[in-house]
């Protein structure tokens, strides 16, 4: 172990990691340091032979790389930010770019509104996990408000099968049935068009029955 240590095949970092923490740009450091299959240590005693070998880990600079391929802006319950599909989504710490398959946020952690959520393309996309790095969704009192995020996790699903390519029919059908227009007596054997402008602005004609 000393030796290995000392001639650079294993890498100490000073740590220990904190779990609590949900800003996007930490929630990237240790994905990195998952996949870099770094070695954290703390709590060593005074004059330890390591202790000239231990990188401070949080004083690194991160890159996160990858290609987008959609982009669109999602209206959470707490604000306003940009989501985007990203391929070949990355974080690049000390030379060594290492895969994401989870979403990170990279922009103001404290601002929901000025943040962007990047998810990896053609993964499964965990919304909680992206929703809780950029809000806390936490009130005065530090309760958190699950319907409110629960909410958004249903918006922000729905908001990435379009951008994945979701069918306009598919997306068309999703929001009658969540509207519960199967269970409108009034609306049994009856046909509809819909049609929506540039601006998105909804028009229904009665048509013969189908």
């Amino acid at each position: 172990m000393q030796s290995s240590v000392q001639n650079g095949e294993i890498v100490l970092y000073r740590g220990p990691i904190k779990d609590n923490e949900e800003e996007g740009m930490y929630f990237a450091r240790l994905m990195w340091a998952k996949g870099a299959r770094v070695l954290f240590v703390d709590g060593l005693p005074e004059g330890h032979w390591a202790e000239p070998h231990i990188h401070e880990f949080f004083g690194l600079p991160v890159k996160i790389g990858g290609r987008q391929v959609a982009s669109d802006t999602f209206h959470g319950t707490l604000g306003i930010t940009k989501v985007k599909l990203m391929e070949n989504l990355s974080v690049t710490m000390e030379g060594q770019t290492v895969p994401l398959i989870e979403a990170v946020v990279v922009g103001d952690p404290e601002r929901y509104r000025r943040g962007a959520i990047l998810f990896p393309f053609g993964e499964d996309y965990s919304t909680w996990d992206a929703l809780r790095q950029a809000s806390s969704y936490q009130d005065e009192s530090d309760n958190i408000d699950f319907d409110a995020l629960e909410r958004d996790q249903e918006r922000l699903i729905d908001l990435l099968a379009i951008m994945a390519g979701e069918a306009p029919e598919v997306t068309v059908k999703k929001c009658l049935l969540d509207a519960g227009a199967h269970t409108k007596s009034n609306l049994k054997s009856c046909g509809f068009h819909i049609a929506f402008d540039t601006n998105g602005c909804l028009s229904v004609t009665r048509c013969q029955q189908p």
